[in-house]
């Protein structure tokens, strides 16, 4: 709170002049001998204590805007009006001092103004007027009023100057100048009075009439209470006074009059009059409550003391000890139950919500599902505050996108996500227009504010966002105050942390699941593939597959035929899809490959006719790269088809080749291709064929080099003649293996070494 703010500095200038000058009245109360003067100085005095102190609190902490600034115009000149009473003795002479004639025209000109200040208080409460006609008669009443005690303020001054100098110069004209200032301007001061009261009566009750919102009803409601009590009985006793000349008891009934400002400070505690927030505590409130009480007891005191002395004709001395000791005995008790009268009243439901926030924030501590989270949040929250709506947007952590509980999303740029980190506590709705000088576009802005938002919570745990609380108004029509908003920051705070908890405890359930699910798969996988190499007379194989992920895309499988024992069939392939996609395809085509396989002999037929099978089932942009070789060590021949795999390699005589290449040779995929073709290549004893997948020549060492097809063929020119299968394959695993060293491997190897003896 900046305490030198101009209005706060004005503000503590005219606190001081009014101390003084209720320090001066309080003193000239206790002085005086005339149970009537102290009577009407006390009511004064009270009166106008009350109602400066209750605007004064409205502006300290709203200077800025002008119904707060209006309230305390209102309240400062009626306390003026009440000064003169106050601070001299009744009545006035005829010829004043010129400083206490001052005092003199201060009270009639704040008794006019804050009738005209009434009038136009409840022409701005509580909203804009309801229809043009209304509007228009207003403003016509209002300026007409305000005309005419401009003239009035002027005219008293100078019959006022007049009578106090005692001359002449409106003499000829009005005759003695003391009578016209005296009596012709008492009555001017009453009826323009009587024209402020009723006007702003009248407004008020022509808003209440046509006022369809029950809320603002139950403000006006209260506010018409009390300037009827207040008008009613001061005015009802200067009717009386003035006919039947009341004894001076009857002017304690002043004190009446408190029921206005007390009215005004009731709506503003409970329903926020006029829209002013205050940021009062509940201290305050009790620590005024605690001087009223003590102000009532020295009256009580006073009144009784002045009741013996009237009625015995003796000053008893025992009676004010007596009376103290009593009051001094029921002040706690009193005070104890008015304390409960203002929590039942005025905090009754602030209490209730603020605890329900405090246990919705120590549940959101023990909630590790997001879901449940999500909805205990929104639907405590949404009744601990009594809602009308609560939206929840949660951050994507991979990206800037929101998503809200109902299912709606946005994506803001940058600005957006660092103004929520910037701001990181509750804004109003309203304050969103700061927003446009932060460069958020004005279509963001849009998903904070529709018209059942009035409170934008940040959710910022760790400098990151989580997301955003977006609430909607009460169904009270209360606003959020001070005290609201740190609860809401806090339980933002904790909701950040609680769904960010909740958040990692989901990813690492998904991962724990998924991880079982890969276990499952690559125990499934490993099944498929092989589990010894085949013995065929004349020849000598061994395979081994090692994938990249825990469950890979890449298969390799023998055929074996039971009418021939001289011929082996080998399936060799790549599915383009790691992890549970690519070996679900990767079984698949296994499993047709191998059906085919067994009923026919030509291998070009087995892949044309597992290409029909397969190729419906790809999606959009997913591959199986594939072949099948076909060896018969009585014919000595090796026929094969390609699809998509490496060509095969042969060792002979200490030189490693590749073989011929079919024509066609494009991997499966959905698309509409022609049929592929085979190639038939004479083996002879010592010859040695590699089959591999590219994830062997694509494999990355740490200076991201690829292994190449050239260091295979440079690897296997050097193995020994006589090494067997089994050897030779370890022999390329092995140099695999130290190639990529640390580097996590790129792509699945497949590498199957037939060696023809």
């Amino acid at each position: 709170m900046n305490v030198f703010h101009p209005i706060r500095l004005i503000l503590i200038t005219i606190i001081t002049l009014f101390t003084v000058y209720t320090g001066v009245g309080i003193y000239s109360v206790v002085e005086v001998s005339s149970i009537g003067q102290t009577l009407i100085r006390s009511s004064f005095t009270t009166v106008a204590v009350m109602t400066f102190c209750i605007g004064t609190l409205v502006l300290w902490f709203r200077p800025d805007e002008n119904a707060s600034r209006l309230f305390f115009l209102f309240c400062f000149v009626f306390s003026l009006f009440h000064l003169p009473v106050i601070i001299f003795p009744l009545p006035f002479t005829a010829h004043p001092p010129l400083w206490q004639f001052y005092i003199y025209v201060i009270q009639r000109v704040g008794l006019v103004l804050s009738a005209f200040l009434f009038a136009v208080l409840f022409y701005r409460f509580p909203s804009p007027p309801i229809t043009p006609a209304y509007l228009k008669n207003a403003k016509r009443i209002l300026t007409g009023l305000g005309i005419i005690d401009a003239l009035f303020v002027g005219v008293t001054i100078i019959l006022g100057s007049n009578a106090i100098f005692d001359t002449q110069i409106l003499g000829s004209v009005f005759g003695s100048s003391y009578y016209w200032h005296t009596y012709v301007t008492g009555w001017v001061i009453w009826i323009l009075t009587g024209l402020g009261i009723w006007s702003g009566i009248y407004f008020i009750a022509w808003n209440y009439k046509r006022q369809p919102d029950m809320e603002i009803r139950s403000q006006l409601r209260w506010v018409m209470w009390g300037a009827g009590i207040g008008f009613g009985t001061s005015g009802l006793l200067f009717l009386m006074d003035l006919f039947f000349d009341l004894d001076p008891i009857w002017n304690i009934g002043y004190l009446g009059m408190v029921a206005l400002p007390v009215s005004f400070a009731f709506a503003i505690f409970k329903y926020r009059l006029m829209d002013v927030d205050l940021i009062i505590k509940r201290s305050l409130v009790y620590g005024v409550l605690t001087g009223l009480i003590i102000l009532l007891f020295l009256g009580i005191s006073t009144s009784m003391a002045w009741l013996v002395t009237r009625f015995t004709g003796s000053d008893h001395e025992l009676v004010p000890i007596i009376t103290t000791v009593i009051l001094v005995y029921l002040f706690n008790p009193l005070r104890q139950e008015a304390q409960n009268l203002v929590n039942r009243t005025i905090y009754r439901h602030r209490i209730a919500y603020q605890q329900a926030i405090a246990q919705l924030t120590e549940k959101l501590q023990g909630a590790i599902e997001i879901d449940t989270l999500q909805a205990m949040l929104v639907d405590q929250l949404r009744q601990a505050l009594q809602l009308s709506h609560v939206r929840l947007w949660l951050r994507s952590p991979y990206s800037r996108e929101f998503v809200s509980d109902d299912g709606a999303f946005f994506q803001p740029n940058e600005a957006f996500i660092n103004w929520l980190i910037d701001v990181d506590y509750p804004t109003r709705i309203v304050e969103l227009r700061k927003l446009n000088f932060c460069g958020v576009h004005p279509e963001e802005v849009k998903h904070l504010r529709p018209q059942d938002i009035t409170l934008c919570v940040p959710l910022i745990a760790n400098s990151n966002v989580v997301g955003m609380l977006n609430l909607g108004a009460t169904h009270q029509g209360r606003n959020f105050i001070a005290d609201d908003l740190d609860l809401l920051h806090q339980l933002g705070r904790q909701a950040a942390l609680a769904l960010g908890y909740a958040r990692l405890h989901a990813e690492v359930a998904v991962q724990m699941r998924l991880q079982q699910e890969l276990e499952i798969a690559h125990q499934i996988q490993v099944g498929l593939l092989p589990s010894h190499s085949p013995h065929i007379a004349g020849c000598q194989v061994a395979g081994a597959s090692i994938a990249a992920t825990q469950v890979g895309g890449d298969f390799y499988d023998f055929v074996t035929f039971s009418d021939n024992t001289q011929r082996l069939g080998v399936i060799i392939g790549d599915v383009a899809g790691k992890g549970i996609p690519g070996a679900l395809i990767m079984a698949t085509t296994r499993s047709v490959f191998r059906a085919q396989a067994s009923e026919k002999m030509i291998p070009v037929d087995v892949v044309n006719a597992t290409r029909r099978w397969i190729a419906p089932d790809l999606q959009k942009g997913m591959f199986v790269a594939a072949g099948y070789f076909l060896v018969d060590t009585n014919d000595h021949q090796l026929t094969y088809a390609l699809a998509g795999v490496p060509y095969p390699l042969l060792i002979r005589d200490g030189v490693c080749q590749e073989l011929p290449a079919t024509q066609f040779r494009l991997p499966f995929s959905n698309l509409k291709t022609r049929d592929y073709d085979q190639t038939t290549f004479t083996l002879k004893a010592g010859d040695v064929i590699v089959l591999t997948t590219d994830g062997l020549e694509d494999a990355m060492n740490p200076q991201r080099e690829p292994y190449s097809i050239h260091r295979l063929i440079s690897l296997l020119e050097t193995h020994d003649a006589s090494a067997t299968a089994d050897d030779i394959l370890q022999y390329i695993l092995d140099d695999v293996e130290a190639f990529i060293g640390d580097t996590d491997p790129f792509d699945d190897v497949t590498v199957v070494v037939i060696k023809i003896e």
